[in-house]
């Protein structure tokens, strides 16, 4: 494996002597760009949390707080959980050793150390350490491709469905006000009857792309299948979504999309349910009544918003 330059390395010990040797004898590797320091376990885990190193040597004895310590605060973080760290210890018992494994040390090293053999271990959790975060990049990536409309890249109706549930069952729990708006674009067939397949994708994602942006971060948006579209608006009544629901139609309305030098517009239609206005006793009931104002919405000539629980006064 190839090491890439810029990995930073933490090193705590109280021995101004020992950090020397142990960052002369990496220096001349270029294992790492940057070397923290620190000469007890309290500043070394500080040094951790603000600098976020690529790994740790530290020394299990020190005055004050020492490896131990060192290691049990790092436990107590999850987050750093991945920091892989070697411990040096001047005590050849095996039962020190094994303590420090049994409290997250990856491996030890006992002093006086060969610097062949420190160079050696740290080279084997490095390569560890650079498998698990290019891991951690791949099941990201992956977690995100699982959730994510490949159209549009807005969420997909699975996880759509997921994330209401959720908010739903919370909304239930503590008596929250939750909103669920059903969005359908009006007569979308007929721009890809006349304009093509291709162009009728690239107006999904513009339309799209013009919803989200009137979101807030906590409200959850995807596409529900074909030209329909579903927001979920946690803390939100029956009039602050028939306010936002009413804001995106006549954005879209007034919008113009030009694609391959066609200029399109189009209108869309609205359904919302709202809790606890309408005390729907399912999750299927909710998404129905919602689902159900959007069809009276279309029945009323489209391009307009329907309540389920009617009339509301902006």
């Amino acid at each position: 494996m190839v090491f890439k330059k810029g990995y930073t390395l933490l090193i705590v010990d109280d021995s101004d002597n020992i950090r020397k040797v142990i960052k002369n004898t990496l220096s001349e590797e270029k294992l790492f760009a940057e070397f923290y320091e620190a000469a007890d376990g309290l500043s070394g885990f500080k040094n951790m949390l603000d600098y976020a190193p690529d790994m740790v040597i530290v020394d299990l004895i020190m005055p004050c707080y020492d490896g131990f310590a060192f290691l049990k605060m790092k436990s107590a973080n999850p987050q750093l959980n991945d920091i892989p760290v070697i411990v040096l210890t001047s005590k050849d018992d095996v039962s020190s050793k094994i303590e420090s494994l049994g409290k997250g040390a990856s491996d030890y090293i006992t002093k006086p150390f060969n610097e062949k053999e420190l160079l050696a271990r740290i080279k084997i959790h490095l390569k560890i350490k650079i498998l698990q975060d290019e891991l951690k990049k791949t099941n990201a990536m992956l977690h995100k491709l699982s959730i994510t409309d490949e159209l549009t890249k807005i969420y997909n109706r699975r996880f759509l469905l997921q994330r209401f549930k959720e908010e739903y069952q919370r909304a239930i729990r503590y008596s929250e006000k939750l909103s669920l708006i059903i969005i359908d674009l009006d007569n979308f067939k007929q721009i890809n009857d006349n304009y093509g397949h291709q162009t009728g994708d690239k107006v999904l994602i513009k339309v799209a792309k013009l919803m989200k942006e009137q979101l807030r971060a906590c409200d959850v948006i995807g596409r529900y299948g074909g030209e329909e579209f579903v927001i979920v608006l946690p803390y939100t009544d029956s009039k602050g979504s028939y306010i936002l629901a009413e804001r995106i139609r006549a954005s879209l309305e007034n919008n113009c999309f030009t694609i391959a030098k066609n200029t399109i517009t189009l209108t869309l239609s609205a359904g919302i349910n709202s809790y606890p206005e309408k005390n729907s006793h399912s999750l299927e009931h909710f998404i129905k009544e919602a689902d159900e104002a959007l069809y009276k919405a279309k029945k009323l000539g489209k391009n307009q918003v329907c309540h389920s629980i009617g009339i509301i006064e902006e």
